[in-house]
């Protein structure tokens, strides 16, 4: 659901029709991304994999200053301003007050989410054919 607001966020930024209005920023996390970010924090992790929609033409900044917070951008889409990059965890609220950048969120593994349906009660994976 949240990959689809952001996608809905990133289309609305580009069908904008004149070039200076004003885009609203989100320079917040939602509550279940700050839930995220403590469970990092919990598991004693460094650092953050976010997904990140800059301000239009705002987006080598913002990259710029990821990597000034001490972040790796992995993936970076000028033309929809788009950057996905590892953020240390005690940087993220830093990046999402900048004001290049338009929303953020967590991402969250497939191997956190979706793994989990896969394994016993006692935490063991599930065998094939041993529902």
């Amino acid at each position: 659901m949240r990959f689809v607001l952001m996608i809905l966020t990133a289309a609305a930024i580009l069908t904008t029709t004149d070039a200076s209005a004003q885009v609203q920023r989100r320079p917040f996390l939602f509550k279940d991304a700050r839930g995220e970010l403590a469970q990092a924090r919990a598991r004693g992790e460094a650092d953050v994999l976010m997904v990140i929609a800059s301000m239009p033409g705002q987006n080598a900044r913002v990259a710029s200053a990821i990597v000034q917070l001490g972040g790796t951008v992995q993936f970076q889409d000028d033309d929809v301003d788009y950057i996905r990059a590892r953020v240390p965890i005690e940087e993220v609220e830093q990046l999402v007050a900048h004001s290049g950048v338009h929303s953020t969120d967590i991402s969250i593994t497939a191997g956190r989410a979706f793994g989990m349906a896969n394994v016993d009660d006692d935490g063991s994976p599930m065998l094939p054919g041993s529902e």
